[in-house]
Order: C-alpha cells, then sequence, then structure tokens
C-alpha cells in the first residue's frame, strides 16, 4: 500500500477514536452531546490535523 494512503488512514482512524472519545466523555460529565456535534469536532480536528502535520512535514512521499 503507498506510504501516503497509509497516513491518510491513520490519520482517519484517529479521527474517528477522538470523535468516539469525546462523545462519550462529553455525555459521561454531564453535558449533552449530540452525534451531530461530535462529527463536527471530529471533522474540525481532522482539517486542523491535516494542516499541522503537513506543517510539520510529517506527511511523506516514499
Amino acid at each position: 500500500m503507498n506510504n501516503k494512503v497509509r497516513q491518510f488512514l491513520r490519520l482517519d482512524l484517529g479521527t474517528v477514536v477522538f470523535g468516539v472519545v469525546y462523545f462519550v466523555v462529553t455525555n459521561f460529565i454531564g453535558y449533552e452531546q449530540s452525534v451531530t456535534n461530535s462529527t463536527i469536532v471530529s471533522v474540525i480536528f481532522w482539517v486542523l490535523m491535516l494542516f499541522v502535520l503537513g506543517f510539520m512535514g510529517k506527511f511523506r512521499e516514499d
């Protein structure tokens, strides 16, 4: 598999895990969180991580 595809899949997996943990933790502490709001937060997280990893040079083309 292409290295760049693996990096994007790893980023996607991290985003899904972040979204689920965010949803569970916010509901556990008593803040009523909907799935839609958790999805929006996850998309924002994905975009920010894409920019951060891109600027740090973590996406390599091998």
